[in-house]
């Protein structure tokens, strides 16, 4: 439907005999990606900015023959490098370059290789993948069938933390939906059990700062929780020294907050006074300067 209201049919029978849709995404550079669950296998397409002329439009068909592993495709997301991942029956695979599948680029799903005991395995290849959701830091939430929730690194070449319900308020290891609110970084799992919520430190930002606040400020003796400095650039790099200059401690930002506990580079908390907090983004060009003080 275009902004007057007119609808349109998108034709695409010569591509698949598929009459049944799953989840459908539109992709930061307006292609349509379309799961066909009764086929395995996902439906690409691509309007070339129009919606009401279809001489130009292109379709194409993402298959196991591409790389596509499993027989069932349960999931897919755009992640913030435009990287399309797909969760399967048999583990995750990714699309590095979509924007180049109708410009003489290579269809081509791959999975990720990890190092396990000593052994190389593919990225979940024994796990039912059931949603996947991107967090400010373009870190990978993945829920599965029965096997919990598991954050991993941005490239999914590692494992950040793992949640089933032995190890967290988890009502199931049985996950069908993940949910994050890029304002806070809490994160929401759906489960066939009821809905849980963690509170993570990424949140979602821009190149620049942006109302830049830290909380809790005064931070007071009975704290120990994390100290957050919000509004950042994506990815500053966070120093805090005392009065002195001194360095007691540095981190990056997960998107546009940084987490600070209250303790130094040893992994002890620091003595009551005022601490300096200094953030610049990844380019140098934004920069911030501001105060905390802590109290033991």
């Amino acid at each position: 439907m275009d902004t007057e209201g007119n609808w349109y049919s998108i034709d695409v029978r010569n591509t698949t005999s598929s009459s049944q849709t799953g989840d459908i995404i539109a992709t930061s550079n307006n292609q349509i990606w379309a799961m066909l669950p009764s086929s395995n296998q996902v439906l690409i397409y691509d309007a070339k900015g129009t919606i009401d002329d279809f001489s130009d439009d292109s379709d194409t068909l993402l298959t196991s023959s591409y790389g596509l592993p499993g027989n069932v495709v349960n999931c897919m997301t755009e992640d913030l490098d435009g990287e399309i991942w797909i969760g399967t029956d048999k583990g995750i695979a990714v699309v590095y370059n979509p924007r180049n599948i109708f410009d003489g680029g290579v269809l081509e799903a791959k999975q990720i290789l990890i190092d396990q005991n000593g052994f190389t395995e593919y990225l979940f290849e024994n796990n039912t993948i059931t949603t996947i959701a991107v967090d400010g830091a373009n870190r990978k939430w993945v829920g599965t069938l029965n096997s919990g929730v598991f954050l991993i690194a941005e490239d999914g070449s590692s494992e950040l933390s793992s949640f089933n319900k032995d190890n967290s308020p988890l009502p199931s290891n049985s996950i069908k939906s993940i949910a994050i609110n890029h304002e806070t970084g809490e994160v929401f799992f759906g489960t066939d059990g009821g809905v849980v919520s963690f509170r993570s430190e990424a949140t979602i930002g821009t190149n620049k700062n942006t109302n830049v606040k830290v909380y809790p400020n005064p931070v007071r003796e009975n704290y120990r929780g994390p100290i957050a400095i919000k509004g950042l650039a994506n990815n500053s790099n966070v120093k805090i020294t005392d009065v002195a200059g001194n360095l007691v401690y540095e981190t990056d930002s997960f998107g546009s907050q940084a987490i600070w506990y209250g303790n130094d580079l040893m992994g002890k908390r620091v003595s009551s006074g005022v601490y300096l907090v200094f953030a610049s983004s990844d380019n140098g060009q934004e920069r911030f300067a501001t105060k905390i003080l802590l109290i033991n």
